[in-house]
Order: C-alpha cells, then sequence, then structure tokens
C-alpha cells in the first residue's frame, strides 16, 4: 500500500500532469488545414479542406460547394482578440481552422490571397495550409518533460527508492 502511495505523490504526479497537458495540446494544436482549389476549364471553382493531425492522419476532408469569399472572424474578450479565416460557401459558413489564434495581419493577407484566387480565374490552383507549425514545439516540451518524471519515478519506485 505504501508503495502506491509512493507512486501518486511528487515528481510522479507533476508527470503525469504534464503528460496529460501535452497531449491534450498536440491534439489541438497539431490540426492542419490544407485548402485546395482548381479553377476547370468551364471557370468553375472546385474546392476541398482537408483537416490532419500533424499531416499524419486525415481527421476530416469536404468538400466546399460555391466557394465564394474568405474573411477573419474575431472573437474578443478580457485578454483582447483572436481570429481565425472562415470561408463562406453556398452552403454557409466553414471555418478553416477550428481554433482562434492571433496575428490578425497575417490571417488578413490569407484571407486576402483566397479572394483574389476566387476573383482571376486565370489562376490555375490554389493550396493554402494554416496550422501546426512551430507552435508544437510547446506540446513537445510538455510530453518529453512529463515523460522524462513519470519514467524516473517508476524507475526509483520499482527500485525500492523514495519517491519525490
Amino acid at each position: 500500500m505504501d508503495r502506491i502511495r509512493q507512486l501518486f505523490q511528487g515528481s510522479t504526479m507533476v508527470g503525469i500532469m504534464l503528460l496529460l497537458m501535452g497531449l491534450l495540446f498536440a491534439y489541438l494544436m497539431g490540426r492542419v488545414s490544407h485548402l485546395n482549389c482548381v479553377h476547370t476549364e468551364s471557370s468553375a471553382l472546385r474546392c476541398s479542406l482537408r483537416v490532419s493531425w500533424l499531416n499524419l492522419f486525415t481527421i476530416r476532408e469536404d468538400r466546399l460547394q460555391g466557394l465564394q469569399n474568405a474573411f477573419v472572424q474575431q472573437n474578443c474578450d478580457d485578454d483582447g482578440c483572436t481570429y481565425r479565416i472562415v470561408l463562406s460557401t453556398a452552403a454557409g459558413n466553414t471555418p478553416l481552422t477550428s481554433a482562434y489564434s492571433s496575428g490578425e495581419r497575417a490571417k488578413e493577407k490569407t484571407a486576402q490571397q483566397i479572394n483574389q484566387f476566387i476573383a482571376d480565374p486565370a489562376q490555375p490552383e490554389l493550396k493554402i495550409n494554416a496550422g501546426g507549425g512551430l507552435l508544437m514545439l510547446v506540446p513537445l516540451s510538455l510530453l518529453g518533460a512529463g515523460a522524462y518524471l513519470f519514467a524516473r519515478s517508476l524507475a526509483r519506485l520499482f527500485r525500492g527508492e523514495t519517491v519525490e
């Protein structure tokens, strides 16, 4: 019983918490959206939106019927404002990324790029990727620290040492 009590003390619990937080943030921050559009020979616009996790596996894939324009949606609270790009289609609005984040200027630029493509049938193809990137260092750091603390605590527990 004392060994079980030791398992759930100190650095072991911190390690477990860091692992869980790292997994949650990796899931949320690892989502990458891929918008692919082409102008067909009949000047029609064909677009698809694929959401993947770290480009390893597809979470969702949708055909966007009647893409009309893109705009930046704002979400403000006491801490300030965050933004995301929304695609306006014949079926309604579809967010390019589900999460709001900072960087209004970059999102405005991307929305403008999408709108220019829609307006210019001479451009044959548009590919936009949003999400992922260097922000993945945060959850990877949490996962690494959590795994180290948890493994170290388990090793000490099985050697019969005291776990802090």
